[in-house]
């Protein structure tokens, strides 16, 4: 189970570590509406690529697309390893819907790199390879997503998930391509605090 948990936490992609001192300077910049449509179509575009990487089992792919600062903590191939280890688990998994992205958040200058957020909506198929393995697993899944957002497929031994999943995106210093990480309650172990403060504003 503390496997599952990690998969559901880490998909599409990860975390990464840095500095949480509180008196380094931020600074936020404003963005316009051409500039904030530049952005959501950036980021389904790169959200869309590491969910087909993902689904084929293109984990150099999704590397490339995460976080750098991560692989501080955790080795790429260690990294990787983790989510083909969940197919012992998982006769398959696929995220079939990318949905409703939203970009409702400042974009925040903090050492030269730039960080900011989005929501969007997703559905994730989870198919087991018998009855029992789906059955032995279902209640973590109620109780990380709520019991309205699970559908049990019996017939096809899958169960369909509903989710609204939040992402960091960052464009570090002298770079052109935003890498992302997940957004979730073990952000401040691994995100300056002012940052996330002018995030969750």
């Amino acid at each position: 189970m503390k496997k599952i948990i990690f998969f559901l936490l880490c998909l599409p992609l990860m975390f990464s570590c840095s500095s949480s001192d509180s008196k380094l300077k931020t600074s936020t910049n404003s963005i316009n509406y051409q500039q904030k449509n530049d952005l959501v179509e950036q980021f389904t575009k790169d959200l869309e690529r590491n969910i087909d990487a993902s689904n084929n089992k293109n984990w150099d792919v999704v590397v490339s697309m995460t976080y750098p600062k991560l692989f501080d903590l955790l080795p790429k191939e260690e990294f990787k390893g983790m989510f083909e280890s969940m197919f012992e688990i998982f006769k398959d998994f696929q995220t079939s819907i990318i949905s409703n992205l939203r970009h409702d958040y400042p974009v925040v200058d903090y050492q030269g790199d730039r960080f900011t957020k989005f929501s969007y909506d997703t559905q994730m198929t989870f198919s087991f390879f018998n009855l029992d393995d789906l059955s032995s697993i279902l209640p973590g899944f109620i109780q990380q997503f709520g019991e309205d957002n699970v559908k049990i497929l019996e017939n096809t031994n899958s169960l369909i998930v509903n989710a609204e999943a939040s992402m960091l995106a960052v464009l570090e210093k002298n770079t052109s391509q935003w890498t992302y990480l997940t957004w979730d309650d073990n952000i401040d172990q691994f995100l300056p605090v002012n940052v996330i403060d002018q995030l969750l504003k």
